[in-house]
């Protein structure tokens, strides 16, 4: 479902600038759209004049006027951003994509791993306030991997942290931790995930094998965010079953798990 701002490229203000520890850094930033950007929609951001490709971020929150997106410090384009100061400008491409659905029919379940906990954040964010918080299945490495769970507490979630070495929270993969947890609940869910594509992967499998509705947010190397360069494609299923190459960060980022083909 696209979402009801309009895409358009602008130079935006640095509104904001904070370091969340474990190398993460939230930017906020202006933008001109009027309505509201989806969770699972990205921008792109420009990151100097020595840079030539914009690096994509999962939009992390939205009020009027400004966006903000939430990142690891990895490389030379977020080495950029992480060095902007309020009143700077950046170039802001958004917002794009596809993201997780406005209306569900059942309660969501948030399952996540590291850079991709931002639009889960989001969401969450946006649907503050209901009967007792979302619950948030947030799987690192390691306990020194552990990010952005204090802001998900913020906005009312119930965060479970599993570590794959078992040095915090609980041990193993967030996805086996998960299906524990879909063995025992009564009630119809639906998965919202957003991290590394191994997890995704094992997180279709679950949802198929369950009958459960699920919502995956791809990471893919998205070079121009706006389907030109073909560079993020994935196999899909349609229709009758055909497959066909969707554009990331045109036709996604998100997608139903029944629609990615993982063995082409």
């Amino acid at each position: 479902m696209n979402g009801d701002a309009v895409m358009e490229q602008c130079i935006s203000e640095i509104l904001g600038r904070t370091e969340l520890g474990r190398s993460y850094v939230k930017l906020d930033f202006s933008v001109p759209w009027k309505n509201l950007p989806v969770p699972g929609q990205f921008v792109s951001l420009g990151c100097g004049d020595d840079i030539l490709l914009k690096r994509p971020f999962s939009i992390a929150g939205f009020e009027a006027g400004g966006a903000s997106v939430i990142f690891k410090v990895v490389g030379n384009g977020t080495e950029f951003l992480s060095q902007r100061s309020p009143g700077d400008r950046i170039t802001v491409l958004g917002p794009l994509g596809n993201g997780f659905p406005a209306e569900r029919e059942h309660e969501v379940i948030y399952a996540g791993g590291g850079c991709g906990l931002p639009p889960l954040l989001y969401d969450i964010s946006l649907r503050r306030g209901g009967k007792g918080g979302p619950l948030v299945f947030a799987g690192f490495r390691t306990a020194s991997d552990i990010a952005l769970t204090g802001e998900l507490e913020a906005e009312g979630a119930e965060v479970r942290v599993v570590t794959e070495d078992g040095s915090e929270g609980e041990t193993g993969l967030v996805t086996g931790i998960l299906e524990k947890y879909l063995e025992s609940l009564e009630n119809n869910c639906i998965i919202f995930s957003s991290g590394p594509m191994a997890m995704q992967k094992a997180v279709a499998s679950l949802c198929i094998s369950r009958g459960i509705e699920g919502f995956l947010c791809l990471e893919r190397y998205m070079a121009c965010g706006i389907g030109a360069c073909q560079s993020c494609v994935q196999p899909v299923r349609h229709g009758k079953g055909d497959v066909e190459y969707a554009r990331v960060c045109v036709e996604g980022p998100v997608f139903r798990v029944r629609q990615i083909v993982w063995d082409e």
